[in-house]
């Protein structure tokens, strides 16, 4: 991954299909202290990694061209301790084996939608806090 030229602020990718739902989400983390890169498909996603340094990835779990999960496993495969935490974002509960599944390809944590906005912040602001330190 490249560094970000304006690294005034970190970056957080954004990655969802529906466009409201990537506007609602950076309105939810308009005061977190960082930037946004949107992205609507699972490709955009993965070339955006490669083209950023990013703090942070909120990842829908079911996009247009691959499933969330793949792409975390992609993230990781080419990034290794160098991924960005991944917070996944999904609709209802798809069980046991799938949880693991997440976590087994290094996703963080999973969040069900509609989203609450202050655990969000509060996940973003440790992200956060962890990507200052490193950097």
């Amino acid at each position: 991954m490249t560094k970000d030229p304006a690294r005034s602020l970190p970056l957080i990718l954004l990655v969802d299909d529906e466009r409201a739902n990537l506007v609602a989400l950076e309105s939810m983390l308009v005061t977190s202290g960082a930037k946004f890169v949107r992205a609507a498909t699972g490709a955009q996603a993965l070339d955006t990694a490669a083209t950023f340094s990013l703090a942070a990835v909120i990842l829908d779990d079911r996009l247009p061209d691959m499933r969330g999960v793949d792409v975390a496993l992609t993230l990781r495969a080419t990034y290794g301790d160098d991924t960005p935490p991944i917070l996944l974002h999904t609709s209802g509960d798809p069980g046991r084996d799938r949880r693991r599944e997440w976590h087994r390809a290094g996703i963080l944590d999973v969040d069900w939608k509609p989203v609450d906005p202050d655990i969000l912040r509060a996940k973003i602001a440790i992200l956060l806090q962890l990507f200052r330190r490193r950097s």
